[in-house]
């Protein structure tokens, strides 16, 4: 997602939490935790590949010419900048005119955007690696080709969420409550494969309070983070399910400066198991303090796309 597009979300968003938390002063029956809003489009897309209609087709004759193109189309949020796209199983013997099978696009890709009630659909762009031609072993008969498109990809995810800042009292003098110190909170994330599925606070010591993070994989590729390498083609396990926790921002404290985490590496890597992973963050709270803040955190990883298509190649009888 662009500077410009979270700068307007995150605004708008400020503002929205402003009136809840005046809202919330006024009040003297029980405290219920709120959602902070619907300024993300929202889902678990990114960038998505596919095979152009009839390129190739289902179906052919050995020794036909066949063209091999792919359609990328961006729908998430974030911008995909000169992604990588790859073709396998076709034998190299096969391409016409020694034909690379991996492109990395020079274009960028525009995620969707939301305005009011107005979802702008994000870029799309295509390309064509070049023409197939099949000489069949047989005679008679038939036999079927499995064909890969691959794309890898940066990517981000944006969340939002409000996070109850006070000490662990019961109530403040006044006997009233801005908010709820301990239980889940409501999430929105970005458009995008990895999703923050949970953030619950709880008290940590009279004068700390507790965030876990769970971090899930809920597109159908492989998450990794490989800094400035795009060929998912050749990751290890090593490079597999790691996911980038850029920025953690909560009013004037951010990540190593106001906000401490376990769970992270040292550079602030967090490390996935089955597409899963979960962190703890603690945030100091001073005396007598009591409201309720907007956190922000940015996710920061790469991500490979698939499509397949079974070819049956036919031989002239």
């Amino acid at each position: 997602m662009g500077v410009k597009k979270k700068s307007i979300i995150y605004i708008v968003l400020m503002f929205s939490l402003l009136a809840f938390a005046s809202g919330c002063t006024q009040q003297t029956a029980e405290v219920k935790e709120e959602s902070v809003g619907t300024y993300f489009v929202g889902g678990t897309s990114g960038l998505d590949v596919r095979f152009a209609e009839g390129e190739p087709p289902t179906e052919f004759y050995e020794n036909e010419s066949i063209p091999i193109s792919i359609i990328l189309e961006n729908k998430g949020e974030t911008d995909v900048v000169n992604p990588k796209v790859f073709i396998s199983g076709v034998p190299p013997s096969a391409w016409e005119d020694g034909v690379s099978t991996s492109k990395q696009l020079e274009s960028t890709l525009e995620g969707i955007s939301k305005f009011g009630e107005t979802t702008t659909p994000g870029g799309q762009t295509d390309y064509t690696f070049g023409n197939v031609n099949f000489d069949l072993p047989i005679t008679t008969g038939s036999i079927s080709q499995r064909t890969y498109a691959t794309a890898c990809y940066n990517y981000s995810t944006d969340i939002v969420t409000s996070i109850c800042m006070k000490q662990n009292i019961a109530k403040q003098v006044s006997g009233r409550e801005v908010c709820e110190l301990s239980g889940a909170r409501s999430i929105e994330n970005s458009a995008a494969p990895i999703q923050v599925t949970t953030v619950r606070e709880e008290p940590r010591s009279r004068n700390q309070v507790s965030i876990t993070f769970i971090v899930e994989n809920k597109g159908s590729g492989d998450v990794y983070w490989t800094p400035g390498e795009l060929d998912c083609n050749t990751l290890t396990p090593r490079d597999i399910d790691k996911v980038k926790v850029s920025s953690i921002n909560l009013g004037a404290k951010s990540l190593d400066n106001g906000i401490t985490c376990n769970g992270l590496t040292t550079d602030n890597l967090l490390r996935m198991s089955d597409g899963v992973g979960t962190f703890v963050c603690h945030i100091n709270v001073l005396e007598n303090e009591e409201y309720l803040d907007l956190l922000t955190m940015t996710l920061d990883y790469g991500y490979s796309a698939e499509a397949s298509k079974t070819l049956k190649i036919l031989a002239f009888e």
